[in-house]
């Protein structure tokens, strides 16, 4: 699987790499000073990218009319982790309101299965990987129903079949517990 990750590294810009601060890869709204950072911990060797920056749609959707509301808005990180005999990939999306993050995580998905595609065209799999993509939700809302218990079951994302889990912002994520 560190080969996967290796070849992640080469095919992706260099620029939309989130490297950890001190050991510890950060989750934080960039637009929004006083929001939470969130530290992701885990036991193995992961990537986390952001495709969600300025001019980034320019670039990462130049195909599209991105004048089109919600046709490029993408989740703020996307992350990627093997852990035992499945390649995990979190669609990471922020949210400092109640409001939904089906568009932005669905969107993450999409691009991060181009990612996958592209990854297995340049290795030349002669066996598919088992792949398991999950939406993390992380919300500063007061009203949100956050999930707890980091073994509890993910719950699919509305009119979708990515599951999903909303997390309150700032709390530590213990990457490993969410890999079921």
């Amino acid at each position: 699987m560190n080969e996967i990750l290796t070849t992640l590294e080469e095919i992706l810009r260099k620029d939309c790499k989130i490297n950890p601060q001190g050991g510890v890869y950060c989750l934080h709204e960039v637009n929004e000073p006083n929001y939470p950072i969130t530290n992701i911990k885990q036991k193995g060797k992961l990537l986390l990218y952001s495709f969600d920056t300025e001019g980034s749609n320019d670039t990462l959707f130049w195909l599209f009319n991105s004048s089109l509301k919600g046709l490029t808005s993408i989740c703020d990180y996307i992350l990627f982790y093997p852990f035992q005999d499945t390649f995990f990939v979190f669609l990471c999306d922020l949210k400092s309101s109640q409001t939904s993050a089906k568009v932005q995580v669905e969107t993450g998905q999409v691009v991060a299965q181009l990612i996958i595609k592209m990854l297995e065209k340049h290795l030349k799999f002669r066996q598919k990987i088992k792949i398991e993509y999950r939406s993390l939700v992380l919300s500063t809302s007061q009203r949100a129903k956050f999930s707890t218990n980091m073994k509890q079951k993910y719950v699919l994302l509305e009119g979708s079949n990515l599951e999903n889990k909303l997390l309150k912002a700032g709390q530590d994520i213990f990457l490993d517990n969410l890999c079921f």
